[in-house]
């Protein structure tokens, strides 16, 4: 029996651009074309593999009741199930191996943060050193693509990416700098990304980035490689998710969260990903923890965490 342990750290959108809906007949017809800076950060679940001969079966357990795991009969729409199963169809190998997949849980649940994808990708990883498959990272994201969008992503192994169309165009990109700290407030409440999402086609995806003429993602981009300060990469800080009715109706805090932690001192503030995880950017960890604080003393019954920049090299 192989044991695996490994890291699935959460992602910050620093920026999120929404393109519009993909045209009738396109091979992505169905989803929004989107374009975004992705990141890294130290949060991440912890995830333990169990692998051994046996009758080819999955099990999948985890610390967080909400997660769909086997025993509440649901462990089917758990990513980390998806990425096994599709590396079973992949790889007759692994047909006749038994993987139990325990997840200790820290990334927020549904929070924007990527808590399912990373921990789908960290599976696809894992079995594929365990079990001495070759895949380079690019073939790990195409597999990656088949069951997420932010999948493909934290498949790479990049810590900072460009990341366009449905999430599977991923180009590496510099790290942030490495003394960047975040605060993450999370409230509690539930923002589902498929209503999100319909309200902006709704409105003709008003305000975002369809209708700009600005590439806010490609100028950050450009401005990371070129080794720019923190107080002006986050002049490029946009997430066209916010402008979806949806949020407005569901997270009507979320404009006091930003104020609040711009208030407190962050150089910068917003929703990462569909939300409902709003962060603030801080210059390091000493001002984090210090505007942690406050925003903790403001917001009692709101979950406030700090997180670094992963560093890890790719």
């Amino acid at each position: 029996m192989k044991q695996i342990r490994i890291s699935a750290n959460a992602k910050l959108n620093w920026t999120l651009e929404v393109l519009g809906a993909y045209p009738s007949g396109h091979a992505n017809e169905g989803y929004t074309k989107l374009r975004s800076v992705m990141l890294l950060i130290d949060l991440a679940d912890e995830l333990e593999l169990l692998i051994d001969s046996g009758k080819g079966e999955t099990t999948i357990e985890c610390s967080d009741d909400r997660v769909p795991q086997k025993r509440k009969g649901n462990q089917r729409e758990n990513s980390c199930f998806k990425a096994i199963f599709e590396m079973r169809r992949r790889f007759s190998q692994l047909e006749n191996l038994d993987i139990n997949v325990r997840i200790h849980k820290h990334v927020p649940f549904a929070g924007g943060l990527g808590g399912s994808s990373t921990d789908g990708s960290a599976v696809l990883r894992a079995l594929n050193e365990a079990c001495e498959l070759g895949l380079s990272d690019h073939e790990l994201a195409d597999v990656a693509a088949s069951f997420g969008s932010d999948t493909p992503f934290f498949a790479t192994g990049f810590t900072a990416a460009l990341v366009e169309g449905r999430g599977e165009d991923v180009g590496g990109l510099p790290s942030f700098p490495k003394e960047t700290c975040f605060v993450l407030v999370n409230p509690g409440i539930e923002l589902h990304v498929a209503d999100v999402f319909s309200a902006l086609r709704k409105i003709d995806y008003s305000g975002c980035a369809a209708n700009r003429k600005s590439d806010l993602s490609g100028d950050c981009a450009v401005a990371l490689r070129d080794g720019a300060d923190l107080k002006s990469l986050c002049k490029f800080l946009v997430n066209d998710l916010e402008r979806s009715p949806h949020t407005g109706e569901v997270f009507r805090d979320r404009r006091m969260l930003c104020h609040a932690l711009q208030d407190a001192g962050c150089l910068g503030a917003q929703m990462s990903g569909s939300g409902p995880t709003v962060f603030g950017v801080c210059r390091d960890v000493n001002q984090g923890a210090v505007i942690a604080k406050k925003i903790k003393s403001q917001f009692p019954k709101m979950d406030v965490l700090v997180s670094g920049v992963y560093q890890a090299a790719k």
